[in-house]
C-alpha cells in the first residue's frame, strides 16, 4: 500500500485529463481505491466467507482496513461510493456468521468505515481485541476465537459493560514479565479456570438449554415474494408470460389480494375497481387448486371493504355480455357481502361458538352425575353485539339491479330458457337477502315494497326456481312492509287467495310447504294492516 501510494505526481485518467498531486499522492489514492474494489468484492462474497479459512480471511481484512486510511470523508468519487458498498456488504454477511473470528472482522471493518460516512460506531465485542491490542498479536495472526480467548481478556471485557474502561497508568519502576513467561502464566491461568469450570455447576447445561424455534414458513424459499401493495398484486395477477414463474405470481397474488385488501391500505379505494375486475374475470390458467376459493375470497374482501368501488362493476356484469357463471358470481358476491356487513356473519360465528359452550356442558353435566359428585358450574355464555353497516348501503346494491332487470328485461338472450329462469330465481334471492341483511334501518320498508311488487309478478312462472324465489321474496318482504303496501297487496292483489292455489295445487313440493307456512303467518300480519286508511 505504501508503495502505491508513493507512484508517480500525476496519472492519466480515461478522459484524457491528469489529477495532480496535493501533498499526499492523489494517483496513488486512485490507484489503491481501484484495487481494493477488486479486494472488496472477494471479501463480501458469502463463499469466501464461509468457504475460506479465517486466517486467510484475516489478511484480507487487515489489507482492507489499512487502505481504508486512504478513504476521504464526504468524497463523492465513485470508486470510493462502490468500495463503501461492498464493504457495507461484507459487513452485513460477516455478522450474520455464529464464527467469532469472522464476526469480530466483520466488527472491525465497521467501525473503521463509521467515520468515513460521518457516524460514530463501536462494539462491545472487541473491547480489548482493537487495533492496538491487536499489533502485538501482528506476527502470529492468531485466530480470535472463544477457545483462545483468556482470562485476563474476559475480565477486561466484564470490567468494560460494567464501567467505563479507566485509563492504564504505567509504572516505569515496574518489572514486567517477558512474553514467553506471560504465555507460560496465562496457560497455568486457563488451567486453572476450566478445573473451576469443571468443578462448578454449569448453567449452560442441557437443562437449561433454549429450543430453537423450528417453526418457519419458508418465505425465503418462494420463486416469487409475496407483495405488499395491492399494485403489486395487480401486476402479479396481470402477468401473461407463459413462463416458469407465471404459475407462482398467480398463486402468490390471489393468496395475499384478500388479506391486503382487509388491511385497509390508503390506495384501496384507487385499486378497487381494477382488482375486482380482474378477479371477476380471471382464468385458472395453471390449474391451481385452491383458485376457486382464493378468487372468492379476494371478490369478498373488495365488495365489504370498499364498496362504493366494487359494487358498481359486480353489478354492471350481470347484465353485460360475460360468461354465465361470472353474473351467478356476482350475484352471490354480493349477497355475502350484505350478509357481512349487517354483522350477520360474525353473529353466526358467534352462535357457533355458543353451541359448542352448550355441548361441553352437558357433557360436564353428565359427567358429574355419573360420578355422583356436586354439579358444575355451568359457563356463562358470551353474548356478543354488532352494528349493522348496510342499511345505509342497501339503495346501492338494491336499485341498480332493479333498473338492470327493467332495461333488459326484453332480452331473450339473457332471461330466456333454462338459464335466463336461474338467472332470474337468483337475482330475487339476492334482494331478498338485501331486504334482510337491511334488518331496522328506516329505507327497508320502501325496498321490501318495491321488491314485493316486482316479485309478486313472476308467482304463475313456469321454471320451478323462479316460483320459489318469489315466495321467498314475499316471506321476506311481508315483516318489512309499511301498512299501506301491505293492505293493497292483500286486496288488489288477493295475497291469500293466490297463497291458498300455490299451496294446493302447485307441482313442487317446496313451494307448497313455503306456501302453507306464509298463509299460517299471515293472520299476525293482516293484524298490522287493518289500520290502514286504504281498508
Amino acid at each position: 500500500i505504501e508503495l502505491l501510494s508513493a507512484s508517480t505526481s500525476t496519472m492519466e485518467r480515461s478522459d484524457g485529463d491528469t489529477v495532480p498531486n496535493n501533498g499526499k499522492s492523489i494517483d496513488g489514492r486512485y490507484l489503491i481505491l481501484k484495487y481494493l474494489i477488486d479486494v472488496t468484492n472477494v471479501w463480501n462474497d458469502n463463499i469466501f466467507i464461509n468457504e475460506t479459512d479465517h486466517f486467510q480471511q484475516r489478511h484480507v481484512t487487515m489489507f482492507i482496513i489499512a487502505a481504508m486510511d486512504f478513504m476521504q470523508k464526504d468524497n463523492d468519487d465513485t470508486d470510493q461510493q462502490i468500495v463503501i458498498q461492498g464493504l457495507v456488504l461484507g459487513v452485513t454477511n460477516r455478522l450474520k456468521v455464529s464464527e467469532e473470528a469472522i464476526r469480530f472482522d466483520g466488527m472491525m471493518v465497521a467501525e473503521k468505515l463509521a467515520p468515513i460516512l460521518g457516524e460514530e460506531l463501536e462494539f462491545d465485542e472487541l473491547d480489548g481485541f482493537r487495533e492496538e491490542d491487536l499489533i502485538v498479536e501482528k506476527k502470529a495472526i492468531e485466530p480470535i476465537s472463544s477457545g483462545i480467548i483468556n482470562k485476563k481478556r474476559q475480565v477486561k471485557r466484564e470490567d468494560k459493560k460494567k464501567k467505563k474502561r479507566s485509563p492504564i497508568e504505567i509504572d516505569p519502576d515496574e518489572e514486567y514479565a517477558s512474553e514467553s513467561e506471560e504465555s507460560k502464566s496465562s496457560g497455568n491461568d486457563s488451567d486453572d479456570s476450566s478445573e473451576d469450570c469443571s468443578s462448578s455447576d454449569s448453567s449452560w447445561g442441557e437443562e437449561n438449554a433454549v429450543a430453537f424455534d423450528l417453526s418457519d414458513n419458508e418465505d425465503d424459499l418462494r420463486p416469487v415474494p409475496k407483495p405488499k401493495y395491492l399494485i403489486e398484486c395487480l401486476e402479479l395477477l396481470r402477468y401473461a408470460e407463459e413462463d416458469n414463474e407465471a404459475k407462482y405470481m398467480h398463486e402468490v397474488a390471489l393468496e395475499e389480494v384478500s388479506s391486503l385488501v382487509r388491511a385497509m391500505p390508503p390506495d384501496l379505494h384507487d385499486m378497487a375497481t381494477l382488482l375486482t375486475r380482474e378477479l371477476l374475470h380471471i382464468e385458472n390458467k395453471y390449474n391451481l387448486t385452491s383458485f376457486a376459493q382464493l378468487r372468492w375470497e379476494g371478490l369478498c374482501a373488495l365488495a365489504v371493504c370498499a364498496p362504493l368501488a366494487a359494487i358498481p362493476c359486480l353489478q354492471e356484469d350481470i347484465f353485460a355480455d360475460v360468461a354465465f357463471e361470472v353474473r351467478l358470481d356476482s350475484l352471490e358476491v354480493m349477497k355475502y357481502s350484505s350478509s357481512e356487513l349487517c354483522g350477520q356473519v360474525e353473529l353466526d360465528k358467534s352462535r357457533k361458538n355458543n353451541r359448542a359452550v352448550d355441548f361441553q356442558n352437558v357433557n360436564i353435566e353428565k359427567a358429574a352425575e355419573s360420578i355422583k359428585t356436586r354439579r358444575w358450574g355451568r359457563r356463562r355464555r358470551v353474548y356478543e353485539t354488532v352494528s349493522n353497516k348496510f342499511g345505509e348501503l342497501a339503495p346501492l346494491f338494491f336499485y341498480p339491479l332493479i333498473q338492470g332487470f327493467t332495461e333488459s328485461k326484453h332480452n331473450d338472450k339473457l332471461w330466456g330458457g333454462e338459464n335466463g329462469g336461474r338467472l332470474l330465481s337468483c337475482l330475487l334471492t339476492s334482494l331478498s337477502t338485501f331486504v334482510e341483511s337491511s334488518g331496522n334501518h328506516p329505507g327497508t320498508s320502501v325496498i321490501a315494497s318495491d321488491l314485493l311488487d316486482l316479485s309478486w309478478s313472476f308467482y304463475e312462472a313456469q321454471n320451478p326456481e323462479v316460483r320459489l324465489a318469489v315466495l321467498i321474496s314475499v316471506a321476506t318482504c311481508l315483516p318489512h312492509c309499511n301498512p299501506d303496501s301491505l293492505a293493497r297487496m292483500l286486496c288488489t292483489q288477493r295475497l291469500p287467495y293466490h297463497l291458498q292455489s300455490i299451496a294446493v295445487s302447485d307441482p313442487h313440493k317446496d313451494c307448497r310447504q313455503l306456501a302453507s307456512l306464509i298463509l299460517a303467518s299471515l293472520s299476525n300480519i293482516t293484524n298490522m294492516a287493518i289500520s290502514s286508511p286504504i281498508l
